[in-house]
Formats: structure tokens, C-alpha cells, sequence
């Protein structure tokens, strides 16, 4: 233990001496941060006001309500999140709530969690009149609303949408375990369809029980985190916020807490079998609770216990990958901090391993499983706590100050579940004392407690309509079985490769015969290199310090195979995926991952329909690492059959719906496909027959050399000295002398209506197009986008009435050919998906006939030109450069004009009278394209 405690004390350098017996005992609770301005009301409200610059002049507002979908009673199921969407939407003075927000520069959102309900809103802080109208506003939010039955007719939609998923298989899975969960627990699981019922038959007076029952002074907190000046705004709260009314009798919610030392939760193992219809493999589930360390954190000794447990799931983390480092790892998935949804994540946290089982080996499936889990928990080492610390101490450490958000949420954290919200230092020091205390034998001791079998853990068998499955006293019995000596521990480590030195030599001492580089006004720095490839480097400042001397790549090129050559074709589609998925060198993709996860280095292959990407992040000191693993990955790919074969299986689960869905893009394949039927479309047989030797011939003439890409550089880095060494790098990656071909997509303007089928969806998702041929000129783009975003903004407010996110928007379907789309995009419930055809439909005609208000375009060109001039300086999780010079290079137009003009065009020469009758002129249903995606066999 010495090595450990040397090294953190090393770390602690700068932070002040915290000793928990003479400061604060392990059982004190934590003092408030006291630049935190705190108060609570006579009638029971509370308040938190805090001044904070990070980010500059911007001001973050919440009001917290301490109920939420816990507190619904069996008549008001959902009625606490449809409440949620009526009180955010509307108040009695402002009636479009967003609307405001958007109008001076800000915006709102809200949420609904099991205990409690968020109303947000982040605003600029330049004006004392709107800090006062925000205020209101939170005052209105608070109470003493009423709302139409249109309105409630509307919002009710909305929330069945957004009950709706793009992946309900998955999502199945999710409610089975909070079933099999909750169940010994005593916690209340209601079906999906109680729900929607709830919604459907819609009940006023309950809806309105909840309301003014919890609703209430008492059970509320404002919360202010910005650019405030603190004594004015406390007196606006107080002389504001004293005339919410409270009732003569009022009950306070109850918090519901689960008793961990019940013997029948701590004793227990439960075991399950659940029929599966979608995916007839057999196997089993574990989930190993624990109580939930974090959400009451208020003390030394808690905050020990939520220190232990990050450790652990730091640790874990990083074990699963060296256990599951081949293709057929005993488990499929392993996750020390799985989350539980709804009620049950404020009780408990998990620990989640999925195990595949051969039907023909049961017992050594399952045992082997158990193995891996026993392994995973017992193989820790001194070095991996000390890694593991140094990781935790940098998250508390304060080098980064906290934002408005963050501080916000600890803010609400305090109010609605009495955790600590110390100041940032003190909690610093705190965290870095006990960081220093714990040992390995302290870690031993929470896994020994929180992670074996023999208790509170949860085992779900999933099994197909015909598959053979072990009675549950043979499955219980195989589990006990499986014995490991608790002193025994497992060497279960891997070294991370330094380099890639020892598998490639990229000559770097190879002179350039030139290297011109040109620049333009807008600091765009523009290399040629040999094989028509192309560089393009645009520094710019970071936001924060986090992404200082952070470099992204972003590199493409057309499909290098011409399009009649189908089979060659789908293998330039599907090779930038592959070779990643089957490794480079000696090094399978498992060892690769390592090295990038250990270099913080973030290195994607991927393709289009028409396009090859490599896209990828480093650390400027990481940089030439990056460029290493490119040019391992396109010099020697790996020929791995296990790897080919896996990757195979995962494709084929995407076809027929099993992949992970995170969004809905993958209903715009098959319209893709309809557009292009030119385009090769790999199928099911297509996959089956493909083989190695074949995939790797069509590598070489696919996506094994650097012909005809555009690297786009865009990051903190000084352009001169990037340049040279990207230059003299990619001089000697391979090469051809094959001319790429110009395939052509002529996108086609013409009136299509097409019903399409997805596998794995139970709702029918809408994409309609309004093609129209356009001048390409700066002036006529922009009032395009003014005219897409007016459109967007009809589009949510009138397909609420039957989605939660429909949306709009506009696009270059066809730049060299002049068409320019607009796009409606929306979910619906089958049944309702024509009557969502019918209103997207009359706002777009709306539209083209009236126009816009002088009001609205003053607000939105306001909106636009903070939007997009935002990101010209300074970068961070976006950087506006990447995707406009991308774009620019693809339509070949000037790198520089759209920069320099858009701003001045946008506010002085785009006038209400030319806007609407480009309307009138653009917005045409002439072409009208309709595809609708339903269920399969629906």
C-alpha cells in the first residue's frame, strides 16, 4: 500500500490539510457552499442565488418542484409530465414561453424525473428588464396556471410521443428488468398502456389534484447561477415570490426509501425466465444491486462510500475491456454502473453482465460467465487504484471552475434530496484527504459487500419460443458451483502499446520537393500534396482549457469504385467500417481501442452512400500517434476470421433491427435507395456469400490509399509547424495512379409517395420533401434558411399535436444541379400518421402564402447572426469550421466569401418584402415527395 498513498500524496500538492477529526467528523454534515446566497420564504419557498462568470455573462434560472411521476396517484399516471409540458409551454402572461426565450437570445427546457420536476432557462445577462421578465416567468411557472382544453389536447399528444422509441426492443428490455426488479422491492411498476390509457382517457380533475396539491411554496425552489448582482436580485425573489399562496393545509411529499436491511432484499438472490420473441438466443442476465452512495451525499463518511464506489466503476471499466478482448469473450456486455430508470435509481445502483449461452454446453456457458464476473472483481491491482485515484482527484481538483449548469445542479441536488452542495475547494480537499485514506483492502471490502452473488442480485434467463433452458435449481446450483477462493487474486492486466513504432515505419526524414501553402483572409491555409490530396487547416482559439492544444481531422473523398461495379462498390461502402472492426497489424481491434483509449485519441472510419470519412481528435503532443494508427490501419489491415466472422453477425443484426438505434436516421436508407436506384444496396445474401479473401480484394482497390482525400485540420495548433510534419507524413502513405470516378447522383425532382417497412419499430416515422430548383448566390441561400427555420418553428408547434420532436428544415439535395429541398420530418402513432401528412401539409402552404411578420424576421436574423458567427473564434465540443469548410469543398465554392459576407447580407439586405416572395417562389409542393415508414408486416 505504500507505492499507492506515496504517489496520491504527491497529487495532493495545493490542497490544504483536511483532517476529518479535527475539521469535520466522518459524521458532520456539509456546510452549503457560503458564497451561495440561501433563503427560505414565510410561506415555505426556497431560494439559492449564486454569482458565477463560467461561462460569461449568462445567467442560468431554474425552478425546482419537489414531486414528480413518484407522486402520481393510480388515476394520474403521466399526468405529472404532461404537466410538466402545459406549465413550461405557457403562463398567464407569456403565452409562448420558448418564443420569449428565443427572442432574446436564450432558451428553456424541462424535465420530469421520478421526485421531482425541472423547469430551466438560460439566458444572456444584458439587461436588468429581461433578468425582471425572467423572473416572472419563474413565478408563473410556479403556480395559479390554467390552460385550454386545445392546449391539453395538444400537450397530451406530445407526451404519448415522446413515450414512443426508435427502438422498442431494447426498450422492452429495459421495463422487464425494472419489473423483475422492483418487485421484491415494493416499488410500483406500471405497464406502458396504463399510461397511455391514463393519457387517452384523459381525467381534468386528477390532473388538477396533482397540481395543486404539489405545486406548492413549500415544495418549490428558484435557483440563479450567473452574471447577478446578488442584493438586488434577493429582493426581487423575496418581494416576488412571498406572494405564492399557501394553503391552510398542505402535505409534504413523501420520499420513499428503501430499507437495504430487509433480509428478504439482502438475503435473496431472485431468478427469472423470460420469453423472447425478437432474439431467440439463449442467455442470462445479472443484476447485482447496491444502495445509491450518490444521491444523499451529505457527510465524510458518505461521501467515502460515493468516492469507493467511482473508484470501483473507474477500475471495472477499464477491467471489462481486457476481459472481453476476443470475439467470443465469456459475456456480451458487462457494466459496473448500469442506470435503473424511474423510481428505482433513487434507491439503488447496479452492477449488469449479460452472458451468452451455447445451447450445447449450458453449465460451461453460465459457469464461464460467472468466472469472468468473479475475475473482473478480483484481479485488482495497487496500480490500478492508483490510476484510478489520479483520475477521480483531476475531477475534483478544481483546475476547471464549475459552470452556471453545474452549479445548478447541485443546487437542485440539495434541494430535492438533501445532498451536499459544498463550495468547490472544500469539497476538494475533502475528496483529496479520503482519496489518500482508502487502501486496496477498503475497495476489497465494498466489492466483497456490493458485488457477490449470493445476494440482492437479480438472474433473468432469456429464452426463444423451442430453445432448451436448465430448470432454475440446476441454474441456481451451476451459480454456487462456481467457487474462487476470496484470497486468490487474478493477473488481469495488459500494458497499453506505446507506440505503434514496432509494427510501422513511416519515413519522416523524406524532404518535400515544395510545400506551397496558400492563405486567405480568413486565416484558411490551403496544401496540394501529390495524388490530387488536399489540406486545409483552420486554427482557432479554444472556449476552455479543456480543449487546449486539441487537433481534429476530418478527411473524405468520393467512393474510389464506379458505381456499376456493384459488389466492388458495397465493399468501398463497407470497408472504412471493416478494417477498423478487424484490426491492423498484429493488433485485433481490442488491443487498437486500448491504445487509443490510453492516448485519448478518437480515430473513426466511416462511409456514406457517396462519400469515404476518416474522422479522429488527439492532443497535439498525440498527433503523429494518430496519424500512425491511419496509416496501420490503410497499409496492414489485419486478415482475422474470428474478427470477420463477428463483424458479419453484427451487420446482419442491424438488418434486421437488432442494432443500436440512437436515432432515426436509419429510415433515410431506404430513401436513399429510392432516390438512387442506381445506388448498390447490399442485402442479407449479399453478406452471407462475402467472404475474406473477396472483401480484401476489394480493399486494395477501395480504401487503401489516400487518393483524392481532403484532410480538414481544425483545433488549437499552430498552422505552420501542422502542416510540415501532416505534409512529410502523408508523402509516403500509399498511393495509386487510379483516377477516382465521377459517379453521379442526380437527385430527382419529381413527385414520389412511397410506403416503406423497418423491422423492430412500432410507430410509423414521416419524411416529406419539397424539392425546387434554386439560384446558388449567398443572398437567396440565406433567405432559404430564414425560410427553413420559420418553417421548423410551425412545424413544432402545430405536429405536437401527435409527436413530441417534429422538425424542419432545409438542404442542398443536388448543388451542381440547383436543388434545394425542404424537409418535414415527424413521428406518429400508427393511425395518425395521414393527419400529420395533412397539417405538415397547410403550415407549409400557410407559409408560402403569408409569409413571415417584420417581428419574427427582426428576431430571427438576430438569432442567426449570434448563431452563426459564434463559433468563428473559439471552438469546443462543436467547431463551426469542420462542417462550412466540408461543405465548401464539396460544392467547390470560395472558402472565404460566405464568412465575410453572410453576416453583412443577412442584417442589411435581407428585407421582409424579398423574403416572402421567395416564399412565395421557392416553397413549391410541385415535386412533393412522401415517404412514410411502417412497421414491418403492418
Amino acid at each position: 500500500m505504500l507505492k499507492t498513498n506515496l504517489i496520491i500524496i504527491g497529487l495532493l500538492v495545493g490542497f490544504s490539510s483536511f483532517s476529518q477529526s479535527e475539521d469535520v467528523g466522518l459524521s458532520t454534515l456539509l456546510s452549503l457552499d457560503p458564497s451561495v446566497r440561501y433563503g427560505e420564504l414565510k410561506n415555505g419557498f426556497t431560494y439559492y442565488l449564486k454569482e458565477n462568470h463560467t461561462p460569461e455573462n449568462t445567467i442560468s434560472f431554474n425552478l425546482v418542484v419537489k414531486a414528480g411521476a413518484s407522486n402520481e396517484t393510480t388515476d394520474q399516471l403521466e399526468y405529472a409530465h404532461l404537466l410538466e409540458h402545459l406549465v413550461a409551454k405557457q403562463t398567464r402572461n407569456f403565452p409562448d414561453v420558448k418564443g420569449y426565450f428565443r427572442k432574446i437570445g436564450g432558451f428553456s427546457k424541462a424535465q420530469t424525473r421520478s421526485n421531482a420536476t425541472l423547469y430551466q432557462a438560460t439566458v444572456p445577462a444584458n439587461s436588468k428588464n429581461n433578468i425582471e421578465k425572467v423572473t416572472q416567468i419563474l413565478f408563473e411557472w410556479a403556480q395559479g396556471n390554467t390552460w385550454s382544453p386545445e392546449s391539453i389536447v395538444v400537450e397530451r399528444a406530445a407526451v404519448q410521443g415522446e413515450m414512443r422509441t426508435t427502438d422498442p426492443y431494447r426498450l422492452w428490455l429495459r421495463r422487464i428488468r425494472a419489473k423483475k426488479l422492483a418487485q421484491p422491492m415494493g416499488i410500483r411498476v406500471y405497464n406502458e398502456e396504463d399510461h397511455l390509457k391514463s393519457l387517452r382517457h384523459y381525467n381534468h380533475n386528477a390532473l388538477m389534484n396533482y397540481y395543486e396539491k404539489w405545486y406548492q411554496p413549500e415544495q418549490q425552489a428558484v435557483i440563479i447561477v450567473g452574471a447577478i448582482d446578488l442584493d438586488s436580485l434577493e429582493k426581487r425573489i423575496q418581494q416576488l415570490f412571498s406572494k405564492l399562496k399557501k394553503p391552510v393545509a398542505t402535505t409534504k411529499p413523501v420520499f420513499k426509501k428503501t430499507d437495504f436491511v430487509k433480509p428478504k432484499t439482502i438475503d435473496s438472490s431472485y431468478y427469472d425466465v423470460v420469453m423472447d420473441s425478437i432474439d431467440h438466443t439463449l442467455r442470462l442476465e445479472i443484476i447485482r444491486k447496491r444502495p445509491n452512495f450518490k444521491i444523499r451525499a451529505n457527510s465524510p463518511s458518505d461521501y467515502k462510500n460515493k468516492i469507493l464506489e467511482r473508484l470501483y466503476k473507474k477500475i471495472l471499466s477499464f477491467k471489462k475491456q481486457l476481459l472481453k478482448r476476443d470475439y467470443h469473450p465469456p459475456f456480451e456486455s458487462f457494466d459496473p454502473d448500469y442506470y435503473l430508470s424511474g423510481e428505482m435509481s433513487l434507491y439503488i445502483h447496479s452492477s449488469y453482465m449479460s452472458i451468452p449461452i451455447d445451447t450445447n454446453s449450458l453449465k460451461k456457458s453460465i459457469q464461464q460467465g460467472i468466472v469472468a464476473w468473479k475475475q473482473l472483481h478480483q484481479s485488482i491491482q495497487p496500480e490500478d487504484l492508483t490510476k484510478a485515484k489520479q483520475q477521480v482527484l483531476e475531477a475534483f481538483s478544481g483546475a476547471q471552475p464549475l459552470t452556471s449548469g453545474v452549479i445548478s445542479q447541485r443546487l437542485q441536488d440539495h434541494f430535492i434530496n438533501g445532498k451536499a452542495a459544498p463550495d468547490q475547494k472544500t469539497e476538494g480537499e475533502l475528496v483529496a484527504n479520503i482519496l489518500n485514506e482508502i487502501e486496496l483492502n477498503d475497495l476489497f471490502h465494498f466489492i466483497k459487500e456490493y458485488t457477490n452473488l449470493t445476494k440482492n442480485t437479480h438472474f433473468i434467463l432469456y429464452k426463444g419460443k423451442d430453445a432448451r433452458i436448465p430448470y432454475l435449481d440446476c441454474l441456481e446450483q451451476w451459480i454456487q458451483e462456481v467457487k474462487i477462493d476470496p484470497t486468490e487474486t487474478f493477473t488481469l492486466t495488459q500494458t497499453p502499446i506505446p507506440s505503434l513504432k514496432q509494427e510501422i515505419s513511416i519515413p519522416t526524414t523524406k524532404a518535400l520537393d515544395t510545400l506551397v501553402m496558400e492563405e486567405n483572409d480568413l486565416e484558411i491555409s490551403t496544401v496540394k500534396l501529390p495524388h490530387n490530396v488536399t489540406l486545409i487547416f483552420k486554427p482557432s482559439a479554444p472556449k476552455t482549457a479543456q480543449f487546449k492544444n486539441r487537433i481534429s481531422i476530418n478527411a473524405f473523398r468520393p467512393i474510389p469504385v464506379p458505381i456499376q461495379n456493384k459488389t466492388d462498390y458495397i465493399i468501398g461502402q463497407l470497408a472504412p467500417e471493416v478494417i477498423q472492426y478487424l484490426g491492423a497489424g498484429s493488433y485485433n481491434k481490442f488491443v487498437l481501442d486500448l491504445f487509443k483509449q490510453e492516448h485519448h485519441l478518437q480515430l473513426n472510419l466511416t462511409s456514406d452512400e457517396k462519400f469515404q470519412k476518416i474522422t479522429g481528435q488527439s492532443n497535439k503532443n498525440d498527433f503523429t500517434k494518430l496519424i500512425d494508427l491511419l496509416y496501420l490501419y490503410l497499409n496492414n489491415p489485419r486478415k482475422d476470421k474470428a474478427a470477420f466472422a463477428a463483424w458479419k453477425n453484427t451487420l446482419i443484426d442491424k438488418m434486421d433491427g437488432k442494432g443500436i438505434r440512437g436515432s432515426s436516421a436509419f429510415v433515410m436508407k431506404k430513401v436513399e435507395a429510392i432516390w438512387y436506384p442506381q445506388l448498390p444496396v447490399i442485402q442479407r445474401e449479399d453478406l452471407a456469400r462475402l467472404t475474406m479473401e473477396q472483401l480484401f480484394l476489394g480493399l486494395e482497390k477501395s480504401f487503401s490509399t489516400i487518393d483524392g482525400f481532403t484532410f480538414i485540420l481544425t483545433g488549437d495548433f499552430d498552422t505552420a509547424a501542422i502542416a510540415c510534419s501532416l505534409s512529410r507524413k502523408l508523402t509516403v502513405f500509399p498511393t495509386s495512379n487510379e483516377t477516382i470516378p465521377n459517379n453521379e447522383f442526380n437527385f430527382p425532382i419529381k413527385k414520389i409517395n412511397s410506403h416503406l417497412t423497418y423491422k423492430n419499430i412500432n410507430q410509423v416515422y414521416g419524411r416529406l420533401f419539397f424539392p425546387v430548383k434554386a439560384e446558388k448566390d449567398l443572398k437567396t441561400h440565406i433567405q432559404l434558411e430564414l425560410l427553413a427555420l420559420a418553417l421548423n418553428e410551425r412545424i413544432f408547434k402545430r405536429l405536437r399535436e401527435g409527436c413530441y420532436a417534429p422538425a424542419a428544415r432545409g438542404k442542398w439535395m443536388d448543388f451542381k444541379n440547383n436543388i434545394y429541398a425542404f424537409e418535414i420530418e415527424f413521428d406518429s402513432a400508427l393511425g395518425n400518421q395521414e393527419h400529420l401528412v395533412q397539417l405538415a401539409l397547410e403550415e407549409f402552404q400557410d407559409l408560402k402564402k403569408n409569409g413571415v411578420t417584420q417581428e419574427w424576421l427582426d428576431t430571427a436574423i438576430k438569432h442567426q447572426l449570434t448563431s452563426y458567427e459564434s463559433g468563428f473564434t473559439h471552438f469546443g465540443y462543436f467547431n463551426f469550421w469542420t462542417t462550412y469548410l466540408e461543405r465548401k469543398v464539396i460544392h467547390q465554392e470560395n472558402m472565404a466569401q460566405e464568412a465575410l459576407e453572410y453576416g453583412t447580407l443577412l442584417e442589411y439586405f435581407i428585407t421582409l418584402e424579398e423574403l416572402n416572395a421567395a416564399a412565395q417562389k421557392y416553397m413549391s409542393i410541385s415535386h412533393y415527395q412522401q415517404f412514410l415508414g411502417f412497421p414491418e408486416n403492418y
